[in-house]
């Protein structure tokens, strides 16, 4: 039987045959660390991604024609590998350092992430028809020749919403956030036999975007406590399975995006809209960006309107968010729909604001 291709294979191959001149356009950065960065410069209306340095010097673009709108769905902080939605219709992976394109999805995806060291990528699909077919299943693909990650699938069940998806430093193991309703949990996949188990779940809590230690025993994680409206920042142990609170912000205040930095000394963290450091020990506390407000939120206090649970936790980690902090940190501040890029020493406790070209920056990333 004739098997005629769909509306969005046809995109995607037609894309393909275009990536040899692609490619040669898109030369590597050659000057670390540096900005990725997503933005509206060259099409209108349409997003690409750029190449700058610390003083917002434009190095490198990295996508253009025949590529339509580029959207970042993950880095890779150490190799600058981007995996991107283009067109919202297939997900590619731009291996920065070898000026190679290539195809991992012809459709839509859900949450997507790279290793550490860039051998491999995960992400969610599904069925087009979502309707008929509710299951999804996380894909994952080795993106270097000689890659120790093989291609596997892991299915999910229908049930499950995903939203986060975290490799660990050795990329032997994937973290798996998962929706049932207004819950979520926290499971750990050994891609070698592709068992998911359980690691964080709870029938009255919540737990989201994790992440692994540099050293890969523990995973950081957000708990929501629905009934008390307190976001809390947790350290699991793998070997022993202990759960230990790190912090608990004022209530009604969320927290997110916990991260270590790559000696596992510090985490990096978000309060509301602040940045914020502590000791991995949870001791010693130390705004970055913001101020961290020390009283419950006023919505929770007055009762005027109720405030939502899924705040701040439903959001996926950042696409420029990596597994931890080698350094620096990008953080964003919109304003009369322009955007602050500023870069955060995490160490030295130093931030620097980058101006860039004038245009619409949608996302960045550091690459060091």
């Amino acid at each position: 039987m004739l098997r005629v291709p769909s509306r969005t294979s046809l995109v995607a191959l037609a894309i393909l045959a275009l990536l040899p001149a692609f490619a040669r356009a898109a030369d590597a950065p050659t000057t670390k660390p540096y900005l990725l960065v997503q933005a509206w410069y060259d099409r209108p209306h349409v997003s690409d991604l750029y190449a700058f340095d610390f003083d917002g010097k434009l190095l490198r673009r990295l996508t253009r024609e025949p590529l339509p709108a580029c959207s970042m769905a993950a880095v890779c902080p150490e190799t600058g590998d981007v995996a991107f939605v283009a067109n919202a219709s297939a997900l590619y992976c731009l291996a920065v350092r070898h000026n190679i394109l290539i195809a991992l999805n012809a459709g839509d995806v859900g949450p997507v992430a790279i290793s550490q060291r860039g051998e491999a990528a995960a992400f969610v699909v599904g069925a087009f028809d979502r309707t008929a077919d509710p299951s999804r299943r996380v894909r994952v693909r080795p993106l270097v020749a000689g890659s120790p990650v093989k291609r596997c699938e892991v299915p999910l069940n229908a049930d499950q919403d995903p939203s986060d998806l975290a490799f660990s430093p050795d990329a032997t193991q994937l973290l798996i956030t998962t929706w049932i309703g207004s819950r979520a949990q926290v499971s750990i996949c050994d891609l070698a036999t592709r068992k998911l188990r359980p690691i964080l779940a709870d029938a009255n809590l919540s737990y989201c975007q994790p992440t692994f230690s540099p050293d890969g025993k523990t995973v950081l994680a957000v708990r929501t406590d629905p009934a008390a409206r307190e976001w809390s920042i947790v350290a699991h142990a793998l070997a022993t399975g202990d759960v230990t609170i790190l912090r608990t912000a004022p209530r009604g205040r969320p927290l997110s995006v916990p991260i270590y930095t790559a000696d596992g000394k510090l985490i990096v963290f978000a309060q509301d809209s602040a940045l914020a450091r502590m000791n991995a020990d949870g001791q010693a506390v130390e705004p970055l960006v913001g101020q961290l407000d020390p009283t419950p939120h006023p919505d929770h206090i007055d009762g005027v309107r109720k405030l939502s649970v899924d705040k701040g936790v439903r959001a996926t980690r950042g696409p420029g968010t990596p597994p931890f902090v080698t350094r620096h940190l990008v953080h964003f501040e919109w304003e009369n729909d322009a955007a602050r890029v500023s870069v955060i020493d995490v160490r030295a406790k130093t931030v620097k604001l980058i101006q860039l070209p004038k245009g619409r920056v949608l996302r960045a990333a550091v690459v060091e």
